[in-house]
């Protein structure tokens, strides 16, 4: 087990920096989105529909971006 983990530290690294890249993403998108104090929030309305619906593509592109990079 500690072979495997001198040989590929790197990648581990790297997986655990995706996975900060995208909570912080989505707590950070989720703010902007959902807060009522936000200008985003205010300009978009009512209408959670059409707050949820930026947050899901964008947190989909992120995934599937850190999915099929190299």
């Amino acid at each position: 087990m500690f072979e495997s983990l001198k040989c590929h530290w790197p990648e581990y690294l790297m997986e655990a920096a995706g996975l900060a890249g995208f909570m912080v993403g989505a707590g950070l998108l989720t703010l902007v989105l959902e807060h009522p104090d936000s200008v985003v929030h205010q300009a978009m309305g009512q209408s959670a529909v059409l707050r949820r619906v930026p947050l899901g593509l964008a947190m989909g592109a992120y995934s599937v971006g850190f999915v099929y990079s190299p």
